[in-house]
């Protein structure tokens, strides 16, 4: 295949948060600092916080409408956490992207993050072809 012909594959960023909006800032400036070809979205999975973690997302939202980074939000109907496990199941499921990429809230990417930069080598837009 062509350079010219490559196929732009579709990443979501999956996150799941739990009281995380001390954090939850840097995680999200650093999606939003990727220098990714393709359509990325951020599929977030709200597992029953209490602090401000919404508010932090919300704050951002008009930052990743300009990066044309589409927002998938979902959460808990229980006032317990269900855990990571559930959420990051729940932010899978709720996503998209041809890739799953995983962030928590209290980590970040760096500007030429591996994992990002690693959906180079498909170019084809499939991990599966031969």
């Amino acid at each position: 295949m062509a350079a010219s012909e490559k196929v732009k594959v579709n990443v979501s960023v999956i996150m799941t948060v739990y009281n995380g909006a001390e954090w939850l800032g840097e995680a999200l400036y650093s999606i939003l600092s990727q220098s990714f070809p393709g359509k990325m979205e951020l599929s977030l999975f709200d597992d029953a916080s209490t602090d401000d973690s919404t508010k932090v997302l919300d704050d951002l939202r008009a930052k990743f409408a300009e990066r044309d980074i589409k927002i998938v939000t979902g959460s808990t109907d229980q006032a317990e956490p269900k855990g990571v496990g559930y959420g990051s199941n729940r932010a899978i499921r709720q996503s998209s992207g041809d890739f799953i990429c995983v962030l928590d809230a209290v980590s970040f990417f760096h500007s030429s993050s591996p994992p990002m930069n690693s959906l180079r080598f498909f170019p084809q837009g499939r991990c599966d072809e031969k």
